[in-house]
């Protein structure tokens, strides 16, 4: 199940921020590899220029909304 920040109270994601590319790159491969693991979007660029300049987001098998940023 997907949390709406705008109607649910309390943890909207977590948020991990790793120190370059190549580590949230690795990140990403490596969690695509668990089973029922649902990416919501692959290393992308923040396309409104708020938050962290590239950033990855998966659910966990349990729901939760995971980040992975990286300023690099």
């Amino acid at each position: 199940m997907q949390a709406n920040r705008e109607t649910t109270i309390g943890l909207h994601h977590l948020a991990l921020r790793v120190p370059d590319l190549a580590t949230l790159h690795a990140a990403f491969a490596a969690v695509q590899q668990i089973d029922r693991v649902e990416v919501e979007f692959a290393p992308q660029q923040n396309p409104i220029g708020i938050g962290p300049p590239v950033h990855v987001m998966v659910f966990e098998p349990s729901g939760n909304r995971i980040e992975v940023v990286c300023d690099p």
